[in-house]
């Protein structure tokens, strides 16, 4: 139940660096906005690391594809800065957050990066018509 309440914190959180960093790149630009976020991060996962002191799990090379996060990160923060002050933060959260149920539908069901494969079940397909709907409604209502 505790990991329920880590996705719904991390939704908000999610939310709260758009909107934040909409509100930066409005006054800096968008490509400043995105490159002060992400030195932020930097900063702050560079302490955390230096304070708790991980240890990598594996040894050898990583697949190139575990880099992805940062390019998704940067793609992130850059397309929602744009959209938010388009279409609103609400509607942007929303397409947002439908591509990522389309985007984790497929992974899941392909196994792809190493996931374990979870076949698509139709029944899903009511879950994503509902919240598709709901995107549809905050656009044309």
């Amino acid at each position: 139940m505790m990991y329920y309440g880590f996705g719904l914190f991390a939704g908000m959180c999610v939310a709260c660096m758009i909107f934040f960093n909409n509100l930066l790149s409005q006054v800096v630009g968008v490509y400043w906005g995105t490159f002060i976020y992400h030195t932020i991060a930097l900063i702050l996962i560079t302490a955390f690391s230096l304070i708790y002191k991980p240890s990598r799990k594996s040894g050898g090379r990583l697949p190139l594809y575990y880099y992805l996060p940062g390019v998704a990160s940067v793609l992130t923060v850059l397309t929602s800065s744009y959209s938010v002050t388009k279409i609103g933060l609400t509607l942007t959260i929303g397409l947002s957050f439908f591509g990522q149920l389309i985007f984790s539908n497929i992974v899941d069901h392909l196994g792809l990066f190493g996931m374990k494969k979870r076949p698509f079940h139709p029944k899903k397909m009511v879950g994503l018509t509902l919240i598709f709907s709901g995107v549809l409604a905050m656009i044309y209502l």
